[in-house]
């Protein structure tokens, strides 16, 4: 078996370090997402959530498209002669530097023009976006050599639970509804710095683990093929990783910032349903890169088909559990509205149909097709901003429905590309038995009594637990994946049976 095909069989355990943690990073970001509109009042928490919108997409900016440059080109230049490959990665780490601080600059003189209220915590923010950019190369680069786990700590283990810690302290301090916006802005810029600290030293270890003696040098030079490949990918992160950024900016405009507060709950509750994608894009990003450069394409769909299942599995068990909990979930952050939840389930529908086609972005990314995932995100996006201006009368409602449609729209297309470009097709009978395991949920949802008791909510969900992964096995598994579940079963059984001999 050659190296390549040794290397993926290996995918599992770093799977595994990845999956564990997004887990974290969306269990913890969601308890401080609770806290924080505990903290601080409706007004000052949409403005944090518009402020938040501005960090991230001028961290995008910040790292300039290089991070998926990195994952792409560092798996064949680590191939490559030493020297070389420590020239290149000096090289790409000074432009990111120089970038990330002109764009910092930038991004402090578009809101002294613009002056979108409580401008003081958008200037406490504006250092995250320098952190935060390089913050994401390192991210990138670890994830490039396969280091995934160092890729995930910084920013999926160390970041949400300090968070979690210093938001429980001002919630303790200052109780609900205060004016710690300041203190909030502060703490949130002091855990990217700790971001950013742990991902420099975990950085330099690598390099050298890997062999290279690496002394930075301050050379923002890259040739003009890498810098139009960076540009597009720059376009790509911007108009779909922070579509949902780019939406709460806008609607910031549109309507009052308690709705923006109100729609960033529902968008980050539905998120949860894809948690799962973000990691298997993790993972799978450099196995696409190396397998489309050796002309794998067997493997490739077959990685392809089996990250849907997985995504269908999991995330499609959170997004009936989310509808059937929306409630309850809102009730956590103080909200009380019928309209609630329609938005949760406008939302879920847009999360399902990303989950429900994959990785199609990051498959034409690493295959060479990235100008064609920009053009299908610029039309999306537009789309989006146009229904955004028809809708936004219907607030939350509408919000929902324009990035929903938005994100189905470029999921859609981009499958199209990826089938008629790749040849690569997830479809299966699983999709049919989510399906069908979606609706009969949805529907004892809505035909029984809501009755929000502990002992009722478990019962309801545990029932749709059983419904969900009873129909993906009965229906869904092939008879081939139903014996290796078997085989995994038995053998679970018998070392179980031998620990406790």
């Amino acid at each position: 078996m050659n190296k390549i095909t040794d290397n993926l069989l290996n995918q599992s355990k770093k799977t595994v370090l990845v999956f564990g943690g997004k887990v974290i990073t969306s269990l913890f970001g969601y308890v401080n997402l609770v806290l924080l509109a505990r903290i601080l009042n409706p007004s000052s928490f949409g403005y944090y959530n518009i402020a938040l919108s501005y960090v991230l997409i001028f961290s995008v900016l910040g790292v300039f498209g290089l991070d998926k440059l990195i994952v792409k080109y560092v798996p064949v230049w680590e191939e490559g002669n030493n020297e070389e490959f420590r020239h290149k990665v000096n090289n790409i780490l000074s432009f990111v530097i120089y970038v990330a601080i002109g764009v910092v600059f930038v991004y402090l003189f578009i809101i002294y023009l613009l002056d979108p209220g409580h401008i003081e915590i958008f200037f406490i923010m504006s250092l995250s976006v320098f952190f935060n950019s390089l913050s994401i190369f390192f991210r990138a680069f670890n994830q490039s050599i396969n280091k995934h786990i160092h890729a995930v700590i910084p920013e999926d283990y160390i970041r949400p639970t300090l968070y979690f810690f210093i938001l429980f302290g001002l919630y303790f301090i200052y109780g609900e509804n205060s004016n710690s916006e300041i203190l909030v802005a502060l703490s949130y810029t002091i855990t990217f710095f700790v971001v950013f600290v742990t991902a420099v030293i975990l950085f330099s270890r690598n390099l050298k683990l890997i062999g290279v003696n690496f002394c930075f040098e301050f050379k923002p030079q890259l040739n003009k093929d890498l810098i139009k490949y960076a540009i597009i990918n720059m376009g790509n992160n911007i108009l779909n990783q922070n579509k949902m950024q780019i939406l709460i900016i806008i609607s910031g405009i549109l309507v009052a910032s308690k709705v923006v507060g109100f729609v960033s709950l529902g968008i980050k509750t539905a998120s949860l349903i894809s948690f799962v994608l973000i990691a298997i894009n993790m993972v799978l990003s450099p196995i696409i890169s190396r397998l489309y450069n050796k002309n794998y394409f067997e493997q490739l769909n077959h990685y392809y088909i089996l990250s849907v299942k997985i995504l269908l599995s999991i995330g499609g068990l959170v997004s009936i559990w989310l509808i059937i909990n929306s409630e309850v979930l809102f009730n956590l952050f103080g909200y009380e509205n019928n309209s609630l939840v329609l938005v949760i389930f406008i939302f879920s529908v847009g999360e399902i149909i990303n989950i429900s086609f994959g990785s199609v972005g990051y498959l034409l990314i690493m295959t060479g097709y990235s100008y064609i995932n920009l053009k299908i995100n610029i039309l999306s996006n537009l789309i989006v901003i146009l229904c955004l201006l028809l809708l936004y009368n219907y607030e939350s409602i509408g919000i929902s429905v324009s990035y929903s449609l938005g994100l189905s729209l470029v999921n859609l297309i981009g499958f199209y590309f990826v089938y008629y470009r790749l040849q690569l097709n997830p479809f299966s009978r699983f999709h049919l038995a989510f399906m069908i395991s979606f609706f009969i949920n949805i529907l004892l949802f809505l035909m029984t009594e809501r009755d929000l008791s502990i002992y009722n909510l478990l019962a309801s969900n545990l029932v749709a637990f059983f419904i969900h992964f009873t129909l993906l096995l009965v229906i869904g598994c092939t008879k081939e994946e139903k014996n290796s579940l078997r085989k995994i079963l038995i053998r679970l059984r018998i070392l179980g049976g031998d620990q406790i001999k």
